[in-house]
């Protein structure tokens, strides 16, 4: 597989990292790369798959300019055809995990012709302002731990360094994410030696958090979403209810919901094979 690192320029001229593996005829774009790669990297067995750093993140270019950061997710979902464009592909399938896929529903609701299939794992709500029942969301030990844990780290951190700090996060992170605290180092998210992720906190509660609450998605945006979609929540996920798994799945027009009982927010980890099934499953229907 070739895995030479490219650089990709955005419309404003900020560089992306990207890796572009496997041969298959299938495109299948995927953000995050540096936490998606190690877990996602089978997929490039049957597609041609593009990892790529959204701007500001990984090993991407670092912005200063708050201009550029400004409009949040909508800086993420443009992006997206600058990535697409790079690689000369005409339609893509794009596979995103957490924030990342309200990105990637904006940029489907854009340009619907480009996206061949939409997978969105752990996906925030389409109304963020919703509030689920108990039934449809996780508020549990691990939840009530995690949150004094990480109330206590921010008051250590003026006495740790940056790096310090991150790697302390990460081991509360980890834990939250998965289901089974046992599992939680089979995630291997750790991103402490690169200074995009040790500084994210700031630009993720200055721009990204508020670009998502202000979303206001009718159902003219969704009957957009005509591609074969494939809605994958962990029942027990704690940083995105599964209620809004549940909504996505009801709201869109082709979409099927994959729920992992035992699973938070990393529903691969648990269930690995149900998860790559589905995925290759949803890949090889007609877009």
């Amino acid at each position: 597989m070739d895995s030479a690192r490219d650089q990709i320029k955005t419309p404003d001229g900020l560089s992306l990292a990207a890796v572009k593996v496997g041969t298959g005829l299938e495109a299948v774009l995927v953000p995050n790369r540096i936490y998606m790669q190690p877990h996602f990297g089978r997929l490039a067995q049957r597609h041609t798959v593009v990892f790529y750093d959204p701007r500001n993140r990984g090993e991407s270019e670092p912005v200063a300019d708050a201009s550029r950061l400004a409009r949040g997710i909508h800086h993420e979902a443009e992006d997206t055809d600058a990535v697409r464009r790079h690689y000369e592909f005409d339609r893509v399938a794009i596979l995103a995990h957490s924030y990342a896929c309200i990105a990637a529903v904006l940029y489907g609701m854009m340009h619907p012709s480009r996206v061949s299939h939409l997978i969105l794992i752990g996906p925030p709500p389409p109304d963020a302002a919703k509030q689920y029942p108990p039934e449809l969301k996780c508020v549990d030990a691990t939840m009530r731990s995690f949150h004094t844990a990480f109330a206590d780290l921010q008051k250590q951190a003026a006495s740790l360094s940056a790096a310090e700090t991150c790697a302390k996060a990460w081991a509360l992170l980890r834990v939250f994410y998965v289901g089974n605290a046992n599992d939680a180092d089979k995630l291997k998210w750790e991103p402490c030696g690169i200074p995009n992720e040790v500084n994210f906190m700031a630009p993720l509660t200055r721009y990204i958090m508020p670009s998502l609450t202000a979303l206001r998605f009718t159902e003219a945006d969704f009957a957009k979403l005509r591609m074969p979609t494939l809605i994958v929540h962990g029942r027990r996920d704690r940083s995105s209810p599964y209620g809004g798994g549940l909504d996505w799945a009801a709201a869109l027009p082709n979409a099927q919901l994959l729920t992992i009982d035992e699973a938070a927010h990393a529903p691969w980890i648990e269930a690995p094979e149900r998860v790559f099934q589905e995925i290759e499953k949803l890949l090889s229907s007609v877009g």
